[in-house]
């Protein structure tokens, strides 16, 4: 009885069970991880050419075969109640569970990928946050702290409290909110919720001695896919996964070759040609903090 009513009690905690399906050992499915721009042609030839080989060899076995390519697939709406990395990371454990082989392909690249803020943040981890932005006295700062909380909305319902990100369209219909908008405004050059907020974040992150996750605020959607796929996989490692690194010699020359003649552009038309035209900043992480990150997330794989 005393266990019945423990489990109980668990569960009005908000603790469910996860109740495990018998696997199904007859397919064969992999989910494709990689930043998606500069991997295109990659991927294009693994849907076009090699998956279908798979499907004809799979079938000799008696084996189904699938793939999960999340460059279609994610609505917009996902998109909009910040879902993109919980529907990725769903999608692969999916792949994870009912794979009799590999279940994970890494391709990377020179891009390390987009760093979305996390849509459910701990109320431990939330509150050390605010305090540490509670310590820095400038103007900026207080106003990230400002749009966090008016962003990040606590969950008492559940144990122990959340934070949750709100929605793109609940957010853009609430006039008093400075930074209502979640994405950089490119015409008028005014920041959106998300660059105000990341950059305060990222800041507190780095200085805070460890005490604030960078697991949680800093890496990008393709890292958490690698970190639950590969790097934290229990077994199996070389028959679950596959990883294929590509490195572009020359690319840092060819991309400050870009930059340089975009800033010696005639006028307006020719600077926007000469945009349209880039290439190489294509396949190249610009920003350093990204570019320190993607070593160490493949040295990390290596």
């Amino acid at each position: 009885i005393n266990a019945e009513y423990a489990a109980l009690e668990r569960i009005m905690k908000g603790e469910i069970p996860v109740v495990e399906k018998v696997r199904d050992l007859t397919s064969v499915s992999l989910f494709l991880s990689s930043t998606f721009a500069d991997t295109t042609v990659e991927r294009n030839y693994l849907t076009d050419f090699v998956f279908p080989y798979l499907t004809q060899k799979c079938r000799e076995f008696g084996l189904e075969f699938s793939f999960v390519d999340l460059r279609w697939g994610v609505r917009d709406e996902s998109t909009s109640d910040h879902m993109t990395a919980d529907i990725c990371l769903g999608e692969l454990e999916r792949c994870m569970r009912k794979s009799v082989a590999a279940s994970f392909v890494f391709l990377s690249s020179q891009r390390y990928g987009w760093r979305a803020l996390p849509r459910v943040v701990s109320h431990v981890e939330m509150e050390a946050l605010l305090k540490k932005i509670d310590s820095y006295q400038g103007e900026e700062e207080k106003e990230a702290k400002t749009t966090i909380q008016q962003w990040y909305v606590k969950n008492e319902n559940v144990i122990p409290p959340i934070y949750i990100l709100q929605s793109i369209p609940q957010m853009e219909i609430k006039t008093n909110v400075k930074y209502n908008k979640f994405w950089d405004d490119s015409r008028s050059g005014k920041p959106g919720a998300q660059s105000v907020m990341q950059k305060t974040i990222w800041k507190a992150v780095r200085e805070s001695g460890g005490e604030l996750s960078s697991d949680t605020w800093m890496i990008s959607v393709t890292e958490r896919e690698v970190l639950k796929g590969l790097l934290k996989l229990e077994g199996g490692f070389k028959l679950s996964c596959l990883c294929m690194m590509r490195t572009l010699v020359g690319l840092e020359e060819a991309v400050e070759n870009e930059d340089r003649e975009i800033a010696e552009a005639k006028d307006e038309e020719d600077r926007n040609r000469l945009y349209s035209k880039q290439l190489a900043r294509v396949y190249g992480t610009p920003l350093e903090e990204d570019q320190k990150l993607l070593t160490e997330l493949r040295e990390r794989v290596k």
